[in-house]
């Protein structure tokens, strides 16, 4: 899946995003599948389609200070991957 950020299969060193705006795409904000140590922190993800941040299968991750919003529809049924 297309997304602004994403970690898959990053596991063997710790991922550290701080202070960043991540905004306006068609794919996802951010997209975390089977990882650990993950850290992020003061962060913006603002208006992507369809999902602001998705997070599954992840060890030891810490999700602080962030802000997610503004996540609508697609309003077309066009595939990204």
């Amino acid at each position: 899946m297309r997304s602004a950020i994403r970690f898959e299969q990053a596991l063997t060193k710790t991922q550290k995003v701080t202070n960043s705006a991540f905004h306006n795409g068609l794919g996802w904000g951010m997209r975390v599948l089977n990882a650990k140590n993950i850290e992020m922190s003061d962060n913006i993800f603002f208006s992507f389609r369809p999902v602001g941040v998705g997070i599954d299968a992840v060890h030891n991750m810490t999700f602080n200070n962030n802000f997610v919003g503004g996540s609508v529809e697609r309003t077309t049924f066009e595939s990204l991957d």
